[in-house]
C-alpha cells in the first residue's frame, strides 16, 4: 500500500500563491506586555523581518516600496492576526 500525504486547502494555497510571487506578510509586533508595539513587514519563506513601522499605514508604504515594480502580494493583517486585505502590486 502506497503511502498518502495528506494536505489540506489551505498549505495547498500557500503553495500555490508561493510559486513564482512576492509574498509580504504586514502584522502587528507585539512587546512583552503582549500589546502592540509596531508593524513588521516580512517576506514569505524569510525568518528575518524586512522593514518596521510605527503605524500600518507606513507599513504598508514600505511594503510598497520593498515590492518595487516585481509582481508582488501583500497580506494585511489586523492586530488580532486575522486578514484584513489582500495588496496586488507590479502586473
Amino acid at each position: 500500500m502506497a503511502a498518502t500525504k495528506k494536505t489540506d486547502a489551505k498549505s495547498t494555497q500557500k503553495e500555490t500563491q508561493s510559486k513564482g510571487r512576492n509574498i509580504y506578510y504586514l502584522s502587528a509586533r507585539k512587546g512583552k506586555d503582549g500589546k502592540k508595539d509596531c508593524w513588521e513587514i516580512k517576506m514569505e519563506n524569510c525568518k528575518k523581518v524586512s522593514a518596521l513601522a510605527d503605524t500600518k499605514d507606513e507599513a504598508i508604504k514600505k511594503a510598497k516600496e520593498l515590492a518595487g515594480k516585481k509582481s508582488a502580494t501583500i497580506i494585511v493583517r489586523k492586530v488580532d492576526g486575522s486578514i484584513q486585505e489582500t495588496i496586488k502590486c507590479g502586473d
